[in-house]
């Protein structure tokens, strides 16, 4: 995803990439915890845990990541 801006994207103020990052991490955090939820289930009912990438958090934490780098960038 490049962070380079044309003439046609609207500027990113620091204010989004806070909301941005904000955002994502709950989303982390929700994750997270719905991912110790069915891991303790499936591990009850003696079935296979799911990983981290079914409940998507190395996305989440490579996109929080990225939006970090380019708000630390943008000033």
């Amino acid at each position: 995803m490049p962070m380079t801006q044309s003439s046609d994207s609207p500027d990113v103020t620091e204010a989004d990439y806070t909301l941005l990052v904000d955002a994502l991490s709950s989303l982390l955090r929700e994750r997270s915890s719905a991912l110790q939820i069915a891991t303790e289930v499936a591990k009850k009912r003696g079935l296979a845990a799911p990983n981290v990438w079914d409940f998507g958090l190395p996305d989440i934490l490579r996109l929080r990541r990225v939006w970090e780098v380019a708000s630390r960038t943008s000033t």
